[in-house]
């Protein structure tokens, strides 16, 4: 007769680690019952033929160690026909307990273990042991959980450098309430599902928590989080972009922030659609001037400091070229370029001193100094002449409806609406202008903004009431906060400061005002050449 070890059936064998710390476990509403179950591990052969066999017999308690007193586990091998002992000597240890529980046990002296499988079956051996009730594990529910853990709180405790104070929320669920264990550091039960943990703030903290109920284990890891002061950068992810609609331009920023305990967020210039979001979508007016653009600031702060960060949105790719230059330049000249405040004098000692070739990209403002004179024309032959302490504002490119700004000063205009359609506004501090084809001209004090139509008519709009004159050749008008005074004439009388002709100004063989002052030149050779012909006649 052939015997069949136990001990090689044996496939699994455990070894007890003793844990750092141990918590407190929930009490069990599940009522102890024994189980028990049975099963062939080995049958004699005998020429092929099949012999006796051996049976396995269990019987432990369904809680086993998950409750005090219930955790002995009962093993016996007999043979099947005799009832006899096996003959080797099993003896069981304890069953850790619940439907996935773990039973132990010695064979000859030999530490083994089987697993309960989901309160139905044994495993472990060449035969799965079938279980005789397994009803008795039927109230069971799954383990689940999830852990946070609070900022740390520096307190002096056994520490060289400063300690750490941290607390654990551990919610775990299932049924029977899990079994709580964590290592890894000084830890102290707190009740309410919390748990204390002291630490050196020196050196870093790895925490494992498990949860068990027999039923299943969950198992989770941590590295406790050293306070640190934090940081933070922004980039740009995408933009200036225009929206369909044409409204807007949109920028989308990314902050990277670090930091212990998480940073608080404080945007200026931006508004998340979270407090918490790092990405953030910024939409500016597509009207808006480009030095106007904000600058994004983000500061971020926690208990062990602060830190700021900022990004003036980019218009590089905005600035578009009006296609304007200068034809004549007389004195000091200044550029200011879109992107800087012309409000701002810091702004104007960092502008370009203008010459016959600067160019003159779309929203530049232009001054002119005292005793200073420019002449800017645009490729339609419309001309601009700039008197002394002047400063406009050019806008649109010249395939659109030209937008200039009077900011201060005098300006003459002749302007040639040389495609069909194409006309011009002029916008000072208190009115706009409307121009299409006409020579005027505009004088601004910050105050008053008045016009003086030479030729032409030109539609003047008060930008405090809305109300609007046309005004013809020889006529003027002035703008206050309180809207438009009244339509007066105007005659031009010689060629005054006030009424410097433009140059490449139009034909004014219609005899406009403009060639007033040829006349009085024909008039002044014919006096000269009767001068020296009644000279002649007296030497004679």
């Amino acid at each position: 007769m052939k015997k069949i070890k136990i001990s090689a059936i044996i496939l699994i064998l455990i070894i007890s680690l003793p844990f750092l710390q141990a918590d407190s476990e929930d009490d069990l509403e599940i009522t102890p019952e024994i189980v028990t179950a049975h099963g062939i591990i080995a049958c004699n052969e005998i020429n092929g033929v099949k012999g006796e066999c051996a049976i396995i017999y269990f019987e432990f308690y369904n809680v086993g160690q998950l409750v005090e007193g219930y955790g002995d586990v009962n093993i016996e091998i007999r043979w099947e026909e005799r009832n006899t002992p096996y003959g080797q000597t099993i003896v069981g240890k304890y069953f850790t307990g619940g439907p996935n529980g773990t039973i132990h046990f010695t064979l000859d002296g030999e530490e083994g273990s089987v697993q309960v499988v989901n309160g139905t079956k044994i495993t472990g051996m060449l035969n799965d042991i079938p279980i005789d009730n397994p009803n008795a594990f039927g109230e069971w529910e799954a383990v689940e959980m999830s852990v946070s853990v609070s900022a740390p709180e520096r307190i002096d405790k056994f520490c060289v450098s400063d300690g750490l104070r941290y607390i654990l929320t551990i919610d775990a669920t299932g049924y029977p309430g899990p079994i709580i264990k964590i290592t890894g550091a000084d830890v102290v039960d707190i009740g309410g599902d919390q748990y204390q943990i002291d630490v050196c703030s020196s050196s870093q903290t790895i925490i494992d928590i498990e949860a068990s109920n027999g039923m299943n284990t969950v198992m989770e890891s941590i590295i406790l989080p050293r306070p640190c002061a934090p940081e933070v950068s922004l980039m740009l992810l995408e933009g200036p972009t225009l929206t369909p609609d044409g409204e807007h331009y949109k920028y989308v920023l990314q902050a990277t922030v670090k930091g212990y305990p998480i940073p608080t967020m404080e945007w200026t210039n931006a508004t998340p659609l979270d407090e918490k979001d790092t990405t953030v979508t910024v939409m500016i007016d597509s009207g808006e001037w480009l030095f106007n653009f904000p600058i994004i600031y983000l500061k971020v702060e926690n208990s062990e400091g602060e830190a700021q960060d900022s990004l003036k949105l980019p218009v590089s790719s905005l600035i578009k070229d009006t296609g304007a230059g200068f034809s004549d330049i007389s004195g000091r000249v200044m550029i200011c370029p879109p992107d800087k405040d012309p409000w701002d004098e810091d702004s104007w000692d960092e502008a370009e001193m203008a010459d016959l070739t600067s160019k003159i990209p779309e929203g530049s403002f232009i001054r002119t100094w005292d005793e200073s004179e420019a002449w800017l024309g645009f490729s339609d032959m419309s001309s601009f002449h700039l008197k002394p302490n002047t400063t406009i504002m050019i806008g649109k490119p010249q395939n659109q409806d030209s937008k200039l700004k009077l900011v201060a000063g005098n300006i003459w205009v002749n302007f040639n609406a040389m495609l069909e359609g194409k006309g011009l506004q002029i916008e000072y501090n208190q009115a706009v202008a409307g121009i299409k084809g006409t020579t005027f001209e505009c004088i601004e004090n910050g105050e008053e903004s008045i016009l003086i139509v030479h030729e032409g008519t030109v539609e003047f709009t008060s930008t405090a009431t809305g109300e609007s004159v046309t005004v013809g050749a020889g006529q003027t008008v002035t703008a206050t906060s309180d809207g438009l005074g009244a339509l007066e004439d105007y005659e031009q009388e010689g060629n005054t400061d006030n009424t410097t002709p433009v140059p490449n100004s139009t034909d004014d063989s219609d005899g406009g005002s403009s060639s007033f002052p040829i006349i009085y030149v024909v008039i002044g050779i014919v006096v000269m050449v009767l001068i020296v012909a009644m000279a002649a006649m007296r030497k004679k």
